[in-house]
C-alpha cells in the first residue's frame, strides 16, 4: 500500500468506520511496526465486529509486541473460544506464551497450530520456536525448516538440492538472517565439514574477515563473502539449518570455536578492570526496542571502582555517546571498528563483555570471552530460554534477566553488584 493508498484509507476509516476498514489499517500499521496503533485499529474492528477472530488475534500479537503480553494472550484466547478451529489464534497464543515462560502450554498451542494447518510457515515457526525454548532441541530444528516462506523467500529459489546431513563430495554453505545467527551456528560446521570432501561457506561481508582469520575453518573449507551468486555444488545448506541436517539433539554448549579461549574463570571473571558494553543489536528485529536498551543505564557502571568502560557499539545506537557527552564516561572504540574481525580484536584486550542480545554477544561466547547477557523477558529469544542464569549454548556466558515489571535500572543495579563481587 502506498502513502497515498494510506491517507485515503485512512480519511475513510474516519469518515465511515466500517469494521474491514479498521481491519485493514490495523494490518497496514501491523506492517509497518506500529503496534501500539495497530492495536487500536483492530480493537475498533472487534468493537464494530464482535465475531471478528482475526481481528482479535491480532490485536492480541500487537498488544504482545508492544510489551503487554498477558493482555495479548487474553485476546488470543478469546479468539480461539470464538473459533476454535482457526489455527491463527493458536499460533499466536504459541509465541505470546512463550515469551511468557509458560512453555508446556506455548508447545501444545503450536502443535494445535500445526494439527489444524501443518501448511502455514507462520504455524509451524510458531511450533518450532516453542519446541525450542522448551529444549526439545531434534524436534525443534527440524520444524524450523518452515522458516523460509515466512522469513527467507529468495531462499526458496535456490537452484540447489537442500543437504540432508548425507555425504556429498562439494558441500555449499550459506549465511542467513542476522550475523549473529551465523557466529551461532557455525559451531556445527566441523561436524557438516566432516561429511564433504569441500565445503564453499558463504559468510556475510562484515564476518568474511574475522572468519577467514579466527573461525578455525578446516583446509576444505573455501569462504566467500556475500552477496554474490552461488557456485556449483552437490548440495546446498543454510547455516541455521545445519542442525536439522546434523539431527542435533543437545545444545552444544561449548567453549571458544573463535580464536582461542580467555584462560581465567567463565562468567565470573576476577578483578575485572576493562569492561566491553554494547546497548543496541539490529533497529530492524521486530523485538529491537525490548531487546535495547538506553546507552544511560549503562553507563553507571563505571561508577564501579576500577572499571574502565569501552563501548564497541557501531550502527545509530553509537550516537548516543555524542547525544548524552559521555567521552569522558566510556572509550568509545567505534573509529577501530571496520568489521568484526576488528571487534573480536578489541574483546581480546577486555576482560568481561557486558550487552544486550546482539551480535557482539554471540561473539563473545563464541571466542569463550567472560560475556554478561543481558535478557529483556518481553523480547527474549528461544536461545536464552525462561528461567535459567547460565546459557545453555556458551560456556563462558551469564544471563541477567529483566522482568515483566521491571525496567531496566534493577537489572543494571544487580549486574553493579555482580561487578563489584567480582573485583573484591
Amino acid at each position: 500500500m502506498s502513502d497515498q493508498q494510506y491517507d485515503l484509507l485512512r480519511y475513510w476509516v474516519a469518515n465511515r468506520g466500517d469494521a474491514e476498514d479498521w481491519y485493514r489499517l490495523g494490518c497496514y500499521l501491523q506492517d509497518r511496526r506500529f503496534w501500539v496503533a495497530a492495536t487500536a485499529a483492530f480493537a475498533q474492528c472487534v468493537d464494530r465486529d464482535p465475531g471478528n477472530f482475526r481481528a482479535m488475534a491480532n490485536l492480541g500479537w500487537n498488544a504482545h509486541l508492544s510489551g503487554r503480553s498477558e493482555v495479548g494472550e487474553a485476546w488470543a484466547t478469546l479468539a480461539i473460544e470464538i473459533a476454535p478451529d482457526e489455527a491463527l489464534p493458536y499460533a499466536l497464543r504459541c509465541q505470546i506464551r512463550m515469551i511468557l515462560g509458560r512453555d508446556d502450554e506455548a508447545v501444545a498451542d503450536g502443535r494445535r497450530a500445526v494439527e489444524l494447518d501443518g501448511s502455514s510457515a507462520l504455524n509451524r515457526l510458531s511450533h518450532a520456536f516453542a519446541l525450542l525454548n522448551a529444549g526439545q532441541w531434534r524436534d525443534g530444528w527440524i520444524e524450523n525448516e518452515a522458516r523460509f516462506p515466512y522469513k527467507l523467500p529468495d531462499f526458496m529459489q535456490r537452484p540447489h538440492r537442500l543437504w540432508r546431513g548425507e555425504r556429498v563430495a562439494h558441500l555449499l554453505i550459506e549465511a542467513e538472517q542476522g550475523a549473529g545467527d551465523a557466529i551461532f551456528a557455525l559451531r556445527w560446521l566441523p561436524e557438516a565439514a566432516a561429511r564433504a570432501d569441500l565445503v564453499s561457506l558463504y559468510v556475510h561481508t562484515e564476518l568474511y574477515a574475522l572468519f577467514g582469520e579466527m573461525g578455525n575453518l578446516d583446509p576444505k573449507v573455501r569462504l566467500y563473502p556475500m552477496p554474490r551468486p552461488l557456485g556449483a555444488g552437490d548440495a546446498w545448506c543454510p547455516m541455521m539449518s545445519l542442525p536439522a541436517a546434523l539431527e542435533a539433539e543437545s545444545t552444544l554448549r561449548t567453549g571458544a570455536y573463535i580464536g582461542q579461549a580467555k584462560t581465567h574463570a567463565p562468567w565470573l571473571p576476577h578483578r575485572p578492570r576493562n569492561v566491553g558494553v554494547c546497548w543496541a543489536g539490529n533497529p530492524t528485529h521486530d523485538m529491537a526496542h525490548h531487546r535495547d536498551m538506553p546507552l544511560a543505564y549503562m553507563l553507571r557502571l563505571a561508577e564501579v571502582p576500577g572499571i574502565t568502560l569501552h563501548s564497541l557499539q557501531v550502527g545509530e545506537g553509537a550516537r548516543q555517546v555524542d547525544d548524552l557527552g559521555a567521552h569522558e564516561i566510556v572509550k568509545d572504540r567505534r573509529p577501530e571498528i571496520t568489521n568484526f574481525l576488528d571487534t573480536a580484536r578489541i574483546m581480546q584486550s577486555l576482560d568481561l563483555m557486558i550487552s544486550v542480545d546482539t551480535a557482539v554477544a554471540h561473539l563473545a561466547g563464541a571466542m569463550g570471552i567472560p560475556c554478561w547477557l543481558l535478557v529483556n523477558q518481553k523480547g527474549r529469544d528461544y536461545r536464552w530460554g525462561s528461567r535459567i542464569s547460565e546459557s545453555r549454548w556458551y560456556a563462558s556466558q551469564r544471563l541477567f534477566r529483566r522482568g515483566f515489571g521491571e525496567d531496566w535500572e534493577p537489572v543494571m543495579d544487580r549486574v553493579a553488584d555482580a561487578l563489584r563481587k567480582a573485583g573484591a
